[in-house]
């Protein structure tokens, strides 16, 4: 197995060296560079950098071909996120009763987001300077340029928990979207080596929507965790007013 990992991390330090990885890479970086050492409007270099991450995903999801080595990875990153998943879960619920026993008044909601570690994985096989400060941009430490990671793993807003849905205490709800087979493989297009992982909603999330190549995810062991609570109430005592029928030309 020592071989195989040899072979597995040789393979990759050779991906990540394709002149049109290296490329892309240097592009997104120099765009960065002139980006904080100008002064004026940022919006069309940022969107260009969005893109070129887009563009390096693609470019690096093509060369991934599942095989035992990878399978491994997946399982191993697989349960280090779903432990997080669970505590945040746990963390969610307890603040959020801990709250409500307090009296607190208005619409109370805890919103959980679970953040790949902000630190380059130290197991990754490639450990280029180049290599971190892509990861560096791809995790939002520098700037946010990715809208479908603000929230983090578990969608755009994060987990919100405020026991007004049904199955809202669900561990289920946050680890697989009450999937009835627990597994999201898609990605890996049901490959015989996903097919009894269950492979939580997140990865899936990451690999289909955010710009994290499965090559950036694999060896992510790390996460951060950020808890919030959000109220809403009005101020009114009370309303007899109705709310004003916009079909009537009564203006």
């Amino acid at each position: 197995m020592a071989n195989n990992n040899k072979a597995l991390d040789e393979s990759v330090r050779n991906i990540f060296s394709l002149p049109q990885v290296v490329d892309i890479e240097r592009q997104i970086l120099d765009l960065y560079r002139n980006m904080t050492h100008s002064r004026g409007e940022h919006r069309p270099d940022k969107e260009r950098i969005k893109q070129l991450l887009l563009d390096r995903k693609e470019m690096l999801d093509k060369e991934f071909v599942m095989g035992v080595g990878y399978q491994q990875l997946l399982s191993e990153l697989n349960d280090a996120l779903r432990q997080q998943l669970i505590k945040l879960h746990e963390n969610i619920l307890k603040t959020y009763h801990a709250l409500k026993s307090a009296n607190i008044k208005g619409d109370l909601s805890v919103v959980g987001k679970c953040f790949l570690g902000y630190e380059y994985s130290k197991i990754h096989p490639v450990q280029t300077i180049r290599c971190k400060k892509i990861w560096y941009m791809l995790n939002g430490t520098l700037d946010k340029f990715d809208e479908m990671y603000e929230g983090g793993v578990c969608g755009i807003d994060g987990w919100h928990y405020n026991a007004s849905y049904d199955d809202a205490e669900s561990l289920d709800n946050l680890l697989y979207i009450n999937a009835d087979d627990r597994n999201w493989d898609d990605w890996f297009k049901d490959d015989p080596l996903t097919v009894n992982m269950q492979i939580v909603y997140p990865i899936h999330w990451l690999l289909e929507y955010t710009v994290f190549s499965i090559f950036d995810i694999l060896w992510v062991r790390d996460f951060n965790i950020e808890l919030c609570t959000e109220m809403d109430y009005g101020t009114d005592v009370c309303r007899d007013d109705e709310e004003p029928d916009f079909d009537l030309l009564d203006y």
